[in-house]
């Protein structure tokens, strides 16, 4: 990004990740305002301007540089699982201990304990792993941001929020008492070995980079970690597409245990209502030749026609209508798992950074008959073994704070300078449309468009 940055190579479309104010300080980004009106572009007015939304998403100087690639919830806001901070262990763990759930820390590691002492190896042989702790680059929150979860805080990054007080008071924690107690704790485990032979925590583990950690995972021989949801889905794609429901994760909302914090009862609060990723997501450089056509282009993919393409499929291939509500069966659901069939299919890389609507959809026989994002999970327990371990984690509710935060779902940088050639078929021509004719019915996305560079140069060519 650097290079970019001193070399003044900038793509037409930017996302700047984890570095997008970088790209705002530089001045490598146009302001997008002079182009959403009500009139000309109605879904990104609506997207950005109900409720006032737009207040929390300017600058200082009153602009915006990037759209939202997440956040922005229309209707009901739906959560039916944890898709941020959690402490994780393996399904299979759960229903082992007859579907008790642990809520301490001290019961987690215990539970992880007595599986590996009655099951000290995978079918095929493979010693378990305890717990994993990854701390490759920025990820080292999975070693830092537990503490603030077991104070009972929800993820206010580095720090930790006292809302009990008129100021807000703020501190670190990574230095508190109640920071000692929780890497005594994994001290502990660390030197611990089951049947002196099976140790809790690897011995790498503060080593392994990303990849060698989602390995790991994709094994089914790690029982437990801390970890965000969104950061192991190669994992967990891996383990779905094998059949490996069991070794599929489950989200637990650990508190310290009393003897840790002075004999205090802590609530666990880790699940909040979705925030606008604020800055995050797609931007415009000042070199574009047709900023009014990348824009057209967010204003027609947040069309609902689109946004059931991105999000859903195509409807009879990827998923059925019943009495009004869009289905899958566990099949199409399976394979949108499986890495060939995504990359045959859909159009990851774009959808990624585009924005997105989310929540309920509205219909004309009811108001929330339909969710935007899918948020189904594969493994389930047998029916009447999961009523209870349902009744069990109902406690995580849904908590909203009220105040604007980032995600801390990161992205990837990526950019794609768009050119005039297509490397889909070059007889289909669009006549400086946003969307070419042959395109209109949204199918080629799904179906053909392999690459995001390709797809975008075919949306954004001229007429030859």
């Amino acid at each position: 990004l650097q290079t970019k940055l001193a070399n003044e190579t900038y793509p037409d479309l930017f996302d700047g990740g984890n570095s997008a104010e970088m790209l705002e300080n530089a001045g490598v980004l146009i302001d997008l305002l002079p182009y959403i009106s009500e009139e000309k572009t109605p879904n990104l007015y609506r997207h950005l301007y109900t409720n006032d939304r737009i207040k929390q998403l300017l600058t200082d100087d009153g602009k915006l540089y990037i759209i939202p690639n997440n956040g922005i919830n229309y209707n009901d806001q739906i959560l039916n699982f944890c898709n941020g901070p959690a402490f994780f262990i393996q399904k299979q763990v759960i229903a082992w201990d007859n579907y008790r759930i642990p809520t301490t820390l001290n019961e987690y590691f215990d539970l992880i304990e007595r599986f590996i002492a009655a099951n000290p190896e995978t079918k095929n042989g493979e010693k378990y792993t305890g717990f994993a702790i990854l701390c490759d680059d920025w990820r080292h929150f999975c070693l830092i941001n537990p503490v603030q979860h077991l104070m009972g805080r929800p993820n206010d990054g580095e720090v930790i929020i006292d809302i009990s007080t008129p100021e807000y008071k703020t501190e670190t924690f990574i230095n508190q008492p109640y920071a000692k107690a929780y890497y005594a704790k994994l001290n502990e485990e660390y030197h611990k070995e089951i049947n002196g032979a099976y140790p809790m925590i690897d011995r790498n583990t503060f080593s392994m980079n990303y990849e060698q950690y989602i390995d790991e995972l994709s094994k089914g021989t790690v029982l437990g970690m801390f970890d965000q949801t969104w950061d192991f889905t190669a994992a967990s794609d891996t383990l779905n597409a094998a059949g490996m429901y069991e070794n599929t994760y489950l989200a637990l909302p650990l508190v310290h245990d009393p003897e840790y914090v002075d004999g205090k009862t802590i609530e666990e609060h880790y699940l909040n209502g979705s925030v606008m990723n604020k800055d995050r997501g797609f931007g415009i450089s000042v070199t574009c030749p047709y900023p009014e056509r990348m824009v057209r282009m967010m204003e027609t993919f947040l069309s609902d026609d689109w946004q059931k393409l991105f999000q859903w499929g195509v409807e009879g291939e990827d998923y059925t209508v019943k009495d009004g509500r869009m289905l899958m069966t566990q099949e199409q659901y399976q394979r949108r798992a499986e890495s060939g069939w995504k990359l045959a299919n859909k159009a990851d890389a774009i959808w990624a950074s585009c924005p997105k609507k989310q929540g309920t959809r509205q219909t004309s026989r009811r108001s929330t008959l339909n969710r935007w994002t899918i948020m189904t999970r594969n493994f389930c327990p047998p029916a009447a073994k999961r009523r209870r371990l349902n009744s069990s984690i109902r406690r995580s509710s849904l908590r909203h704070t009220g105040k604007l935060g980032r995600s801390t779902k990161p992205r990837l940088r990526w950019s794609i300078r768009i050119s005039n050639r297509s490397r889909m078929n070059s007889s289909r021509r669009s006549s400086c449309a946003i969307l070419p004719s042959w395109m209109k019915d949204g199918k080629c996305l799904w179906k053909r468009s392999t690459t995001a560079a390709g797809f975008i140069r075919s949306l954004c060519r001229k007429k030859c």
